[in-house]
């Protein structure tokens, strides 16, 4: 899945204007290690359902994007919500 950035995006040097996003390809060890890495960064999972929390979502898309959790965290806010909303819904069908 192909999306368009709201605006250009810089990251290490290099200008970003769409992100293929490839949620289909991820493994389960994927969606595990996305799970790990957001409670090892601090965030709290308290057994709610982690689908619906934005910040998990944005963890497992940096997967699909084969990009650190350091690239998403700095896309415009527009962006990093539309990314998220993609994920949810890939995870909730």
């Amino acid at each position: 899945m192909k999306i368009t950035l709201s605006k250009p995006y810089s990251f290490e040097g290099k200008e970003y204007t769409e992100l293929e996003i490839n949620f289909d390809n991820l493994t389960g060890r994927e969606v595990s290690q996305a799970k790990k890495d957001f409670i090892r960064s601090g965030n709290f999972y308290g057994g709610n359902i982690l689908q619906t929390d934005m910040d998990f979502c944005v963890y497992l898309a940096a997967k699909a994007v084969d990009q650190p959790i350091e690239f998403m965290e700095g896309l415009p806010a527009k962006d990093y919500l539309t990314v998220s909303t993609l994920a949810a819904g890939f995870l909730l069908v």
